[in-house]
């Protein structure tokens, strides 16, 4: 959306420099810059879902409600609720709590500082800001290539390695795809 929208704004705004056109495409631009992306994504989706006439379902179906047929027939089976749960349902809700993690994991490490410093609870993000308020060049310099050590990590793929081989071992259709 921002090279659908940005590119042809910008290259408006290039042609017509101080024009009106101008002012009216750089005030737009900040004016989108500063709204949060979490209130402009549900605006949209509310106009979207205006604009296509979307109306809700009508049927309500309960968190605890057994919907899913893989549940219900080894319910069938005579098979203990026990291992129903474990073995059938758990298994297939830890999954997308498997995708969640794997990527939240470079977003905890990156707001550890903050977290650390707002509950003065000691860790490396409180070592960091202690570094930086005493002008302590190399530690901050080896803290932050820390952090970007394992934020590359993450996103290299050997948390997401760990992740898609849990997903085999949870679920095993995905071992034939």
């Amino acid at each position: 959306m921002a090279w659908l929208i940005g590119l042809p704004v910008a290259m408006l705004s290039a042609l017509r420099p101080r024009s009106v056109i101008d002012g009216f495409c750089s005030s737009a631009t900040v004016l989108l810059l500063a709204v949060p992306g979490f209130w402009l994504g549900m605006l949209i989706v509310v106009e979207l879902i205006s604009w296509f006439g979307y109306k809700a379902p009508s049927t309500v179906t309960h968190l605890w409600a057994n919907h899913e047929d893989y549940v219900r027939t080894a319910r069938a089976k005579g098979i203990n609720e026990r291992l129903v749960l474990v073995r059938h349902a758990l298994r297939n809700s830890l999954l997308p709590v498997l995708t969640l993690s794997g990527l939240m994991l470079a977003f905890l490490l990156g707001g550890s500082v903050a977290v650390e410093q707002a509950f003065g609870t000691p860790g490396l993000g409180t070592f960091m800001v202690r570094a930086a308020v005493e002008r302590d060049i190399n530690i901050v310099q080896n803290l932050t290539l820390f952090y970007a050590d394992i934020f590359i990590i993450v996103n290299l793929g050997i948390v997401n390695l760990g992740v898609d081989v849990l997903y085999g071992w949870l679920d095993p259709r995905i071992r034939l795809a």
